[in-house]
């Protein structure tokens, strides 16, 4: 990866010896498609659609047999596994390896045996040749380069509402937790011409479903509006004052919080502002959501004007297809937007967005929105979670 440049936030100057974020083989197979449009360099590449593999043969023991059966090409001349985000496999290689290709073409056959006709089988595997069809490589690699997110597990037993009883027995049992284990992070990339990624920021935030499930199982943190916001504010000043106790700071590169209006003019996000390292000034997002700026909108505009004087950025996150007419007609609160991918935004193009897509950062995007987001012009993405790798093994 080339790093953390060039920064979202032009006018202000990049924070010195910041980490890099990876984002692994989908961006290294973009730049070796690059470098060999580039240079006329020939290589094969072979696509396997792991993600779109019927259910008989998805499991991740199943896919570790397939992705076994890959090793004649990964032995050939220069190959090369590269593992995408959504589970896909490519390997590239350069020459024909000819009697490799027939091996993994049978090894592949008798592994799908049974669980497919003959005419899906060979739609789960695509051969294509570099440099003549980089632009083919690019899109397979942008349709592959967001995983979708885990499907929703089973609810199981009804949960009781979060009461003011249950809320005061949470925050207590908040106080002897470390929250550190709780928070979650999530790339948010932008992609470039090439067809791959490069990271902009990172999105850190509590994960309240993991700490509801640790610390009151039985109770279910969204049911009570009033009360889950102020359980969200009470793990605001949590990671607030993690921030600013700890030496996390000063290793972090550009990141983002969700946070509430009332966080922001507390005490413990003055202590937060006064720890922040001068390199990190200019490169911090907070996330606000809509139903907190329009509680009231006093406090917001006054909390936008004390964060924009101390060099952060606001985003209004949650926003979906019906809300986004609502916050971009004129709205100047927010200097970005975060898009929740839905079918319902396919009739929408780049006027009718009405805002610069450079502002819009879209999330849960599948492959038809990361298409839809190209054509309206927005090049901002949440990455969503990444299967885990056992499959790669």
């Amino acid at each position: 990866m080339s790093g953390l440049t060039p920064y979202l936030f032009h006018d202000a100057a990049p924070p010195r010896d910041l980490p890099s974020l990876a984002f692994g083989d989908a961006d290294e197979l973009a730049r070796l498609t690059r470098d060999c449009a580039a240079s006329g360099v020939g290589r094969r590449v072979l696509w396997v659609r792991v993600s779109q593999l019927p259910s008989v043969v998805s499991r991740p023991h199943r896919r570790a047999q397939l992705r076994a059966a890959l090793d004649p090409l990964v032995a050939a001349d220069r190959g090369r596994l590269f593992v995408m985000p959504n589970g896909d496999f490519a390997v590239a290689w350069r020459g024909e390896a000819v009697r490799a290709l027939e091996t993994v073409s049978a090894r592949a056959a008798q592994l799908l045996a049974g669980a497919a006709d003959s005419e899906d089988v060979a739609g789960f595997f695509r051969l294509l040749e570099l440099p003549d069809e980089a632009a083919a490589v690019v899109d397979a690699i942008a349709e592959s380069s967001f995983a979708p997110d885990e499907s929703p597990q089973d609810a199981g037993p009804p949960r009781l509402p979060v009461d003011t009883a249950a809320l005061a027995g949470f925050e207590q049992a908040l106080i002897r937790v470390d929250v550190s284990g709780f928070t979650r992070r999530r790339p948010i990339l932008t992609r470039l011409g090439d067809g791959s990624f490069e990271p902009r920021w990172e999105k850190r935030y509590i994960s309240v479903t993991d700490l509801m499930a640790a610390l009151a199982p039985d109770r279910a943190a969204d049911a009570n509006t009033w009360l889950f916001r102020r359980m969200t504010r009470t793990l605001d000043l949590r990671m607030l004052t993690m921030l600013a106790t700890t030496r996390e700071l000063h290793h972090a590169g550009p990141f983002s919080l969700d946070i509430n209006i009332a966080s922001i003019l507390s005490a413990e996000f003055l202590r937060f502002d006064a720890a922040l390292p001068p390199g990190l000034r200019g490169h911090v997002i907070l996330e606000i959501s809509p139903a907190d700026m329009l509680a009231d909108p006093v406090d917001a505009l006054f909390a936008r004007t004390f964060v924009h004087a101390r060099g952060y950025r606001l985003l209004l996150r949650g926003l979906t297809a019906g809300l986004l007419p609502v916050f971009t007609g004129g709205s100047e609160f927010a200097d970005l937007l975060a898009l929740r991918w839905s079918d319902g935004l396919k009739p929408f193009d780049a006027a009718a967005l009405g805002t610069d897509p450079a502002r819009i950062v879209l999330t849960h995007a599948p492959a038809a929105g990361m298409a839809w987001a190209r054509s309206c012009g927005i090049r901002l993405f949440e990455q969503p979670r990444v299967p885990a790798p056992a499959i790669c093994r």
